[in-house]
């Protein structure tokens, strides 16, 4: 009899465990849902949660109201909290940086040319509410020079346990023309750490790109020319003390034959060095024309001295490892974009990244034969396999990877053609042209799972590719919806999570999805 009851109260227990982690989520009476006001929550390369921003219903003429709800990794409910706010608000970006939360928002149709960031806590409570300039982001979107989810939006950095880094462009006043430049503001919620910011100088064009942080400085890749007619673009990388904003270097990185293009950097866990990757490009051709012929990994310290380098150009990594498609033809290798580096605790590294190239575009000529175009989009980018180089501790190539996942193709505008794959990857990222969604590292950095998608005829599909103690396994998610959103956002190991918005329903709908690894 006792037996029988301590097996009914294991049985409950389970039972009621089972709904504890529903793994479900659902958000009623949505009116808007905003691209950039939703994620993930990750602390320690793994992911404790989740957030949710979006517009619910009208307040009064002037008002609306918002909601912000955040939930653990299964997607149980932790905190909800209704916000007043304008009309008009869009998100221009919002990250998590395992303590706080910040949204950037702006008022596009305001007369004030400010933007905001809110900034909460795990609860969903309001810790406060900083104003800056107005972003030329939002410029883009009041002058209906795009919509709100047109651009991939890279403002708000979070640097984990100290605060967020928030770069805004700006217009300077040099010359008879405005110049783009950049402002960038330190922002902490750690004691030690102070407020600082830095701003592009008035005669000068810059555009940056965060490439991360180590324990003591932010890593930018900083495109400055000082005319938009006159002389030609140069690549530097800028290193800012994260204490103090002071400039630890602005170096630009080249060699005997290349220039280096640093598109990435890793943190070496094993010394205060900091690993830089990127594209080669040979030295002589222009930034705007160039190609890039292979890859590139420096080792440096804070003040930006190399430690060690490895160059490897993909014309040898086609001869070295012959690589070849699904049906076994050889693969022109030609450019491949990298979007992540990772090193396991074995100290592999693995560069992940999709081949690419340029092709002529059938739909452009088509309506520039029927009169609808104005000539200048023959040419398109194809997007094709993605690709895994994987390196030893020498930083040489000893294995590559192509996996099949159809193939994508980005239109590019008026004299966009002309430019060379050097600044069209960057472009076709900023248009959500890529495949690549994110890579998951495991907790003990043995291995990591890549998520990307894939087109097979007319179906879509979320797909994995695990690497872990030097098996390899492939897995897919069938995307098969009447949602007008999807989204997938890391999730606690062997799971995605996948978001849903049905805009006719009003509704949010969100899961974990396990695949194989």
């Amino acid at each position: 009899m006792k037996e029988n009851f301590l097996a009914l109260l294991i049985v409950c227990f389970s039972l009621s465990n089972s709904f504890l982690f529903a793994q479900t989520y659902s958000l009623e009476n949505i009116k808007k849902d905003y691209t950039r006001g939703s994620g993930p929550i990750v602390k320690n390369n793994q992911v404790s949660g989740y957030y949710f921003f979006n517009f619910i219903d009208k307040k009064d003429k002037k008002t609306n109201n918002y909601r912000l709800s955040i939930t653990d990794a299964n997607f149980q409910k932790v905190a909800s909290k209704d916000i007043s706010g304008p009309l008009d608000l869009l998100v221009i970006d919002a990250a998590y940086n395992e303590d706080v939360l910040a949204i950037k928002l702006v008022d596009y149709k305001s007369k004030v040319e400010t933007q905001s960031i809110k900034f909460f806590d795990k609860t969903a409570k309001e810790l406060k509410t900083i104003t800056l300039p107005f972003d030329m982001m939002a410029a883009l979107i009041t002058n209906d020079l795009y919509t709100p989810d047109d651009l991939e939006t890279s403002d708000l950095h979070p640097i984990d346990g100290i605060g967020f880094i928030n770069l805004t462009s700006i217009q300077t006043k040099g010359g008879m023309a405005k110049r783009i430049g950049v402002s960038i503001d330190m922002i902490p919620n750690a004691p030690d750490y102070k407020n600082w910011h830095y701003e592009t100088p008035t005669k000068l064009i810059e555009v940056p790109e965060f490439l991360g942080y180590n324990d003591e400085v932010a890593f930018f890749s900083m495109m400055r020319r000082e005319s938009y007619i006159k002389g030609g673009v140069k690549y530097s990388i800028t290193a800012m003390d994260l204490k103090t904003g002071e400039i630890r270097f602005d170096k630009e990185f080249t060699d005997e034959s290349y220039l280096l293009d640093v598109i990435s950097i890793n943190k070496d866990e094993n010394s205060d060095n900091t690993f830089l990757f990127g594209s080669i490009i040979d030295k002589d051709k222009k930034l705007a024309t160039a190609k890039t012929l292979g890859m590139f990994i420096a080792k440096i310290d804070n003040d930006g001295n190399i430690k060690q380098k490895s160059t490897f150009l993909w014309s040898d990594i086609a001869k070295d490892f012959k690589p070849v498609d699904e049906k076994g033809e050889p693969v022109d290798i030609g450019n491949i974009f990298i979007h992540k580096v990772i090193t396991n605790a074995d100290g592999k590294v693995y560069a992940i990244g999709e081949r690419f190239y340029k092709a002529a575009s059938g739909s452009g000529i088509a309506m520039t034969l029927l009169g609808r175009g104005s000539g200048g989009g023959f040419v398109k980018i194809v997007v094709a396999e993605l690709v895994i180089i994987e390196l030893g501790k020498d930083l040489k190539p000893i294995a590559i990877d192509l996996i099949d996942k159809g193939k994508n193709n980005v239109n590019l505008p008026t004299g966009l053609g002309w430019y060379g794959t050097i600044v069209l990857g960057p472009y076709v990222k900023q248009r959500g042209g890529f495949d690549y969604q994110f890579s998951q590292i495991f907790d003990d950095k043995e291995g990591f799972t890549t998520v990307y998608k894939s087109n097979e005829k007319k179906d879509k599909f979320i797909n994995t590719y695990t690497i872990l103690d030097d098996r390899k396994t492939k897995d897919k998610i069938s995307l098969k919806t009447e949602s007008s959103k999807l989204y997938v956002f890391p999730a606690k190991a062997g799971y995605l999570a996948i978001t849903e918005y049905f805009k006719k329903e009003k509704k949010i709908t969100s899961r974990l999805e396990k695949f194989k690894h």
